[in-house]
């Protein structure tokens, strides 16, 4: 299942590059099948992971560090090695 955001940004990341497919789209995913589509002028993207995020109203959550990034990270901030 495509999310909501996701389909979007699909559709934006192609209309943007003036892909065709763009209108293929709704086709390509109803086969359940994965489909790689090419931009012409690709776009820099830049990923980011947080363990740790406030909410609108100030109130901070935390989230399992899935990937082991925190730990090393924590040790450079304090000075150390991890």
């Amino acid at each position: 299942m495509v999310g909501a955001n996701t389909l979007e940004l699909a559709e934006w990341l192609l209309r943007r590059d003036g892909n065709p497919a763009v209108s293929e789209l709704p086709a390509l995913l109803s086969n359940g099948e994965t489909q790689t589509i090419y931009l012409r002028n690709p776009l820099s993207t830049y990923l980011v992971y947080f363990t740790a995020f406030a909410s609108a109203d100030g109130a901070v959550s935390f989230r399992r560090d899935v990937y082991r990034r925190d730990k090393p990270i924590v040790a450079a901030l304090r000075g150390a090695e991890a």
